[in-house]
């Protein structure tokens, strides 16, 4: 397990190097906190629930190759993938990469990786738009951000980009816009890089945090798609009790991965009220989609012979979590605002704080593996 323990903190590292940058170089304390409720998949989730989906699928990856992988019940396809696992994280790894780059080219960069100059006007931007929709009814609310939408697009293409690249020219040209044509422009992947307005250290950073991500989410799946074709394909070892303990740790990976979705998605409601659609890809709903499917495989195959068993409870209630956070997400940011959003404060975060820590101690407990 030491190796676990290893992956785990290298990948929990790498993921927040971008917030380590921010509080010790960029931005400082304060502007993180200012930046903290506009990007909870940037901060909340890579601090507390990445590192529970990294350990969920390297203790689950690692059970697998030590205590399934030798058994001699295995058939072929499964003593393949045990014997070729290097390869296929290897595969793993380079589709990581792809992943990113492909979400370099597709996706606006959030509040958090612009230059702190012109973070502060988007913030800015963001609650003069907010003040103004709140201003009217709520039944004509959607009318005026779609009225702003229009006009923000309208305005950005008739611009054309300051002379000098100088950050306080670039500054003063983007703060004289109007809040509707500002977020346009600064949430249209093209303009930030036409403008140079992204901190380019926090944007390198930010790329190997998306691989790392993506490469646990791909080491979850893994196992959980071997545990499915043992469960499947392997009758004599259904009830054993090393795969018992590998679908557990991997079902809390990727329950844990599958909070990513709950968090980007309501950073993209935030955003998309004033930016409009497309400034992102949607891989909200790929990922929500999979990790769904996955533990609900996992629940019908693994199925615990007590119907009341707390078992059954603990498989089925991070469906249901994920499930509501999602359906509390479609009906808009304000409904998870004051929990993780712009209107969350420091009391409400050290709380969440607690409880991560008490479910990770809990979920150490359950899946740390012992001795036969």
């Amino acid at each position: 397990m030491g190796w676990v323990l290893v992956c785990t903190a290298t990948v929990t590292l790498i993921a927040n190097l971008p917030l380590l940058y921010l509080c010790g170089h960029a931005n400082g304390w304060r502007g993180v906190a200012a930046l903290w409720g506009y990007s909870p998949h940037q901060f909340l989730y890579c601090l507390l629930a990445f590192p529970l989906s990294a350990f969920g699928a390297f203790t689950s990856l690692h059970i697998l190759l030590s205590r399934l992988g030798p058994r001699p019940e295995l058939d072929s396809d499964g003593r393949w993938l045990i014997e070729n696992w290097l390869a296929v994280l290897l595969l793993g790894l380079g589709l990581s990469s792809f992943v990113a780059v492909a979400d370099y080219f597709g996706s606006a960069r959030s509040l958090d990786k612009l230059q702190p100059i012109y973070a502060g006007t988007a913030i800015h931007a963001l609650n003069d738009l907010n003040e103004r929709v709140d201003a009217v009814k709520k039944a004509d609310r959607d009318d005026i951000r779609e009225k702003l939408i229009h006009d923000g697009r309208t305005g950005k293409a008739t611009l054309s980009p300051p002379t000098s690249a100088d950050p306080a020219t670039t500054s003063a040209w983007l703060t004289q816009l109007p809040s509707e044509t500002a977020i346009q422009v600064v949430f249209d992947p093209n303009w930030q890089r036409r403008l140079r307005i992204l901190n380019e250290p926090l944007y390198a950073l930010s790329l190997f945090q998306v691989v790392v991500s993506i490469f646990v989410g791909f080491c979850a799946l893994f196992s959980a798609a071997f545990c499915i074709h043992v469960i499947r394909a392997i009758p004599e070892l259904q009830k054993t009790a090393d795969l018992h303990a590998a679908v557990t740790s991997v079902s809390y990976g990727i329950f844990f991965f599958g909070l990513y979705p709950i968090c980007y998605q309501q950073y993209r409601a935030e955003i998309e009220a004033f930016a409009g659609s497309g400034f992102t890809t949607l891989q909200q709903y790929f990922v929500a989609g999979l990790v769904l499917i996955v533990l609900s495989v996992l629940l019908v195959l693994s199925f615990p012979t007590n119907a009341v068993s707390g078992a059954l409870i603990a498989r089925v209630l991070p469906i249901l979590v994920i499930g509501l956070g999602l359906d509390a997400e479609r009906r808009g940011p304000q409904v998870l605002r004051r929990l993780i959003g712009i209107e969350t404060n420091a009391g409400t975060q050290v709380i969440l704080a607690i409880l991560f820590m008490l479910i990770g101690i809990f979920m150490a407990f359950q899946i740390w593996p012992r001795r036969a």
